[in-house]
């Protein structure tokens, strides 16, 4: 995240986020932010990363990321120890993942 001050407007980007639980309130809680929550600082703009978020999503569900890497490591594991996976992962934010998998199976990840 970024969070622009200047004398005239304060920003905070939070470029591309999972809002779960965790994240919410972590943020709540994080240090340079506490001047803003509690009134002390006005934010003048906030901008999310909305990827998926519409109209016609307002309801889907998106299991948090801890789910979604429990079934990624499941279903490596369904092959051969032998086999070598290649995942085509272009941004950043997936450095847990890749993590659970060398603990997980006790391989190096390369990158």
């Amino acid at each position: 995240m970024f969070l622009i001050e200047s004398p005239t407007a304060s920003i905070l980007y939070t470029g591309d986020i999972r809002a779960e639980t965790w994240w919410i309130e972590s943020i709540k809680r994080h240090p340079v932010l506490i001047p803003y929550r509690t009134g002390l600082r006005k934010l003048d703009k906030i901008y999310l990363d909305t990827t998926f978020i519409s109209r016609k999503m307002l309801h889907k569900y998106f299991p948090p990321k801890e789910e979604g890497i429990a079934e990624l490591l499941k279903e490596i594991e369904r092959y051969p120890s032998d086999v070598v996976f290649h995942f085509h992962a272009w941004t950043w934010g997936y450095e847990d993942v890749w993590q659970a998998i060398a603990t997980y199976f006790k391989e190096p990840v390369w990158i």
